[in-house]
């Protein structure tokens, strides 16, 4: 979520629309519509150099200023019916109050910076980097299933890369619920796998389950006595993982123990040895002395 570009690219258009507006405008106006945005580039520059030495609350706080600037130019570009000024008055509205939001998530004053994003979207519903920041927001205050919606929408709404960023903050939230209840104990209650189970069906409802999903899965259904649903599912996440060694062999150790547990010992054999790699190689060689 985190996208800081340099303020130059917060106003790379105005030259073209400054020039439009001075066409249309008498020498007063576009002097001070000049003058107005000019205001607000310094003050967003300042801002920016906050932002970059961890000065989220001067940031904040500068980049308020330049909102306020920026709207006198906007409604300023209103008054004059000049198209290219209101359409840039209110882009940059949009960011200055999403920056804004990031500052204010950056200082942990997240009711504050669900404000600011809301702010963003009032200018523009489709702008999905402000429903990411809100999700994202809802999430750190312990508001998670409040703020699903909110990725949702930033997901049907944002660019590739926000709709990356936001399916990769669902799933890699729901697999911290889930873990959480499979935690490190090697007996793991059914009501805690049940419920690990739940929170990964739900993600499944906005987002498509990749190789930690089936994996967290086959160890809930390994605690539930379901061996063969465990191989199926670990054998799932081994087709599709793209990871280290050491995430691969606890994929095997799951599904070298579902084996085990069914009676398939030369199946089972051969992944508890594949397993015997890092934090899991204790594990795998207790395992393999038992066959």
């Amino acid at each position: 979520m985190r996208n800081y570009s340099h303020p130059q690219t917060l106003f790379s258009a105005f030259v073209a629309v400054l020039l439009g507006v001075m066409l249309a405008a008498t020498p007063s106006q576009a002097q001070d519509l000049g003058e107005l945005y000019a205001q607000a580039r310094d003050v967003a520059q300042q801002a920016q150099q906050a932002q970059q030495n961890q000065q989220h609350e001067e940031a904040r706080d500068l980049y308020l200023d330049a909102y306020a600037r920026i709207l006198e130019f906007w409604e300023a570009g209103q008054e004059m019916e000049h198209e290219g000024a209101i359409e840039e008055g209110q882009r940059l509205a949009i960011r200055f109050q999403y920056r804004a939001g990031l500052m204010a998530d950056a200082m942990e004053d997240y009711d504050s910076a669900i404000t600011h994003f809301d702010n963003a979207l009032e200018y523009d519903d489709q702008h999905g980097r402000s429903w990411l920041g809100k999700a994202e927001a809802y999430r750190k205050s312990d508001r998670f299933e409040e703020g699903l919606e909110y990725y949702q929408l930033a997901m049907e709404r944002g660019s590739s890369d926000t709709v990356q960023n936001a399916e990769n903050a669902l799933r890699s939230n729901f697999h911290y619920l889930a873990s959480s209840q499979l935690g490190q104990d090697e007996n793991v209650s059914r009501t805690a796998a049940n419920q690990a189970l739940s929170y990964l069906e739900q993600m499944q409802e906005y987002i498509s389950a990749n190789s930690s999903t089936y994996y967290y899965m086959a160890v809930a259904n390994e605690a539930l006595g379901n061996y063969a649903e465990a191989i199926d599912l670990a054998t799932q996440a081994l087709d599709i993982f793209s990871g280290s060694r050491t995430d691969q062999a606890r994929i095997h150790l799951v599904r070298g123990e579902a084996h085990m547990a069914a009676g398939n010992n030369a199946e089972a054999r051969e992944d508890l040895e594949a397993a015997q790699v890092g934090d899991y190689a204790q594990r795998a060689s207790a395992l393999l002395e038992q066959l």
